[in-house]
């Protein structure tokens, strides 16, 4: 695959671009997620992350992103402008997944004793070994003890896919060649 446009950017200022991404994003995710044990600061947090993940993803698609605030898009609607416009192959485990943890958000907040035993089902089925998740390093699923822990660890898997996505959108849109055209093989 190639991406026209980057070939006018060193090597150097690719790396320090995408350097610069995935350090804010870890940052973002060692402050706010690593450590947590409860299972409602893991869903709220997590879903927080989730969330800027997609406005930013969304953003690079924005001549004026700063609109998107105001827009006051919700998750799912931020989620299904993602699949609709971003370029970028999604594999369906993320819509999958990007539906749970709405769902899991919604009922910690707006239910005093939210009744998760099937979303926990549903995380326990995603991080089961047998399931295959596209693109997971091989023994990801095998190493969980906990619910708190493979919910966690979900998560954290699939933030790490949306910041590398959103590293490659914002080196598309640095290089100047951010278009649905941009792919080739």
């Amino acid at each position: 695959m190639t991406v026209p446009g980057l070939s006018e950017m060193t090597e150097e200022e690719i790396k320090a671009l995408v350097e610069a991404e995935q350090t804010r994003w870890t940052k973002l995710h060692e402050t706010h997620f690593v450590g947590l044990t409860d299972i409602s600061m893991i869903v709220l947090k997590g879903h927080l992350l989730v969330e800027q993940l997609l406005t930013s993803l969304l953003s690079h698609h924005c001549t004026f992103p700063e609109q998107l605030r105001k827009a006051g898009l919700r998750f799912p609607q931020k989620a299904a402008l993602i699949k609709a416009i971003v370029i970028l192959p999604f594999p369906d485990e993320l819509w999958r997944f990007l539906k749970l943890i709405n769902q899991l958000r919604n009922d910690i907040a707006h239910e005093l004793e939210p009744e998760l035993k099937e979303h926990l089902e549903t995380v326990r089925a995603m991080t089961d070994p047998r399931t295959k998740i596209a693109g997971a390093p091989a023994g990801f699923q095998a190493t969980f003890e906990t619910d708190e822990r493979r919910l966690a660890s979900l998560i954290s898997f699939w933030l790490g896919v949306l910041g590398s996505a959103d590293s490659i959108l914002q080196l598309l849109k640095k290089a100047g060649k951010f278009t649905t055209a941009t792919f080739t093989t």
